[in-house]
């Protein structure tokens, strides 16, 4: 338990600490988005491919990718439902801003918690997550929004396949699969990329943290954190049934399940105009809010 506490502890102080240099104008948004595109295209990946080579793969983690991808379409569905006869804007805000946080902000911590089979279950669940909120989401609403457009498989296939992230989860679990494992020079390199992985996921949140406790802010939080809060009750009461799976793999599945919205939410609901700044206060409000809850699970769990 102290050692989930001290874990967790740590990286709420790097984010404090990035935050507080934004503030005093050592850092820069634009500062954060230089790191998640370092994130995305060798931290991330590294990890990825080095959790994979340090643990047998078994088929049966494959159930993980259902509910990364069950958790998003459920969550579009409900988005599309509620927001029938409401407003553009409210239209994009619930279904652009679905999808899980896990490879900046999740696995950090599974890795830390649950060892090997742990950080496997993690990065399944997001490469479900990836399929439908890297590679559907965005021609989904963009069609749902404009009837008259079309979407496009190859629009789609060319989005997730042009994610580093997507293609280093794809290649480690067709390795798996096939019981191949990667060269050990290969793991070396990786591991020692994928270190910096965690750390610079929480600096990077930290200069991307926007704070504004408008009513409209705040109430618009409360309806997406109740929603997405009892899809993850859902899920996690399926996942802790899986008794075929082993017990990390099930902690970690379930911790997966709350975390925090999409970082990717902001910029599509910018790119199909609604309202960047309620959607990036939604975004900040769940990362405090998984900060509790995941240290909270990890210990009860």
């Amino acid at each position: 338990m102290a050692f989930i506490i001290l874990k967790a502890s740590s990286y709420l102080l790097m984010i404090i600490v990035a935050f507080m240099f934004k503030k005093i104008g050592l850092l820069k948004k634009e500062h954060g988005k230089a790191l998640s595109y370092l994130i995305m295209r060798f931290t991330l990946p590294a990890a990825i491919i080095t959790s994979f080579a340090s643990v047998s793969f078994e088929s049966s983690f494959l159930y993980l990718i259902i509910f990364g991808f069950l958790g998003n379409l459920i969550l579009m569905i409900v988005g599309f439902a509620i927001t029938k006869r409401k407003s553009r804007n409210d239209k994009i805000l619930y279904t652009a801003n679905i999808g899980y946080n896990v490879g900046n902000f999740t696995l950090p911590f599974t890795s830390s918690f649950f060892g090997p089979a742990g950080i496997i279950s993690t990065c399944l669940f997001d490469a479900g997550n990836a399929i439908l909120f890297l590679g559907l989401n965005y021609p989904i609403v963009e069609a749902a929004l404009d009837k008259g457009k079309k979407i496009s498989i190859l629009r789609i296939l060319k989005k997730l396949f042009s994610s580093p992230s997507f293609d280093a989860y794809l290649l480690m679990v067709i390795l798996g699969i096939l019981k191949i494992r990667i060269p050990e020079a290969v793991s070396v390199v990786t591991s020692e990329i994928g270190k910096a992985n965690g750390p610079m996921a929480m600096f990077m949140i930290g200069t991307m943290l926007e704070l504004n406790f408008d009513k409209k802010y705040l109430a618009f939080f409360a309806k997406m954190f109740t929603l997405r809060s009892l899809v993850a009750v859902f899920m996690s009461l399926i996942i802790y049934k899986l008794t075929f799976l082993p017990f990390e793999a099930v902690k970690a599945g379930i911790i997966a399940c709350w975390s925090p919205m999409g970082s990717l939410g902001p910029a599509y609901t910018a790119y199909h105009g609604g309202d960047v700044e309620l959607a990036s206060f939604a975004n900040t409000m769940s990362i405090f809010a998984s900060l509790i809850i995941i240290p909270t699970l990890a210990i009860v769990l």
